[in-house]
């Protein structure tokens, strides 16, 4: 921790995944729906599938992850020659929409 550290790109790039996950997991809690769930669940796979398959035909490999990783996240479920890669977002939506459906856009004290 440092002075000034909340007013850094990375303080606003984490801030932003949080409040991500905060509203997905929100939203997928309120509508309690077994496909909603798994269709979640199969995009990350697909979104794993594509991170494995640009790793592979990258010549600089990242020290963050490594290629066996992808690979085993994305044959979690599925088989990966199976698996679709959707681009876009998993529920067709956008974040503003998804916390309006999960009850947070009037919700201040909820954040």
């Amino acid at each position: 921790m440092r002075v000034g550290a909340s007013t850094t790109v990375n303080a606003r790039f984490i801030l932003r995944s949080l409040l991500e996950i905060y509203i997905t997991l929100g939203f997928l809690l309120k509508r309690d729906d077994e496909k909603l769930w798994d269709t979640f669940r199969v995009f990350g796979s697909g979104q794993a599938k594509l991170a494995f398959l640009k790793l592979e035909t990258s010549a600089k490999q990242p020290s963050s992850i490594s290629s066996d990783t992808l690979q085993k996240m994305a044959n979690e479920d599925l088989w990966q020659e199976f698996l679709s890669i959707e681009v876009g977002h998993w529920a067709k939506s956008n974040l503003r929409d998804l916390a309006t459906q999960a009850g947070f856009k009037d919700c201040g004290a909820c954040l």
